[in-house]
């Protein structure tokens, strides 16, 4: 089976339509398992960087600072389409 697919182009038509996720505030309760989208700092100093995994660590570092919301980033749905004549029902010979 030979497959003809066309990518020139793709990628930067792809890239111009996707945009970054919107940080928002989250309340540090609800906070477990998300993305922190800005650096921490407790006074001058780096307590947590952006990026990271919000844990129970984090959660716990964030109230001895403080902090009862923490910037943070959704984690973003993918979906994948599958179509074409290359498709079968499970448990049908290719």
């Amino acid at each position: 089976m030979a497959e003809r697919t066309r990518v020139d182009g793709f990628l930067s038509s792809l890239l111009a339509i996707c945009k970054p996720l919107e940080s928002f505030e989250m309340p540090l309760l609800d906070a477990h398992g998300a993305t922190l989208s800005e650096d921490i700092y407790a006074g001058e100093r780096l307590v947590m960087r952006a990026g990271s995994r919000i844990r129970s660590t984090q959660i716990g570092l964030a109230a001895s600072i403080g902090r009862d919301h923490l910037p943070t980033r959704p984690h973003p749905r993918v979906v994948v389409l599958s179509a074409g004549p290359d498709l079968v029902e499970p448990g049908t010979a290719l």
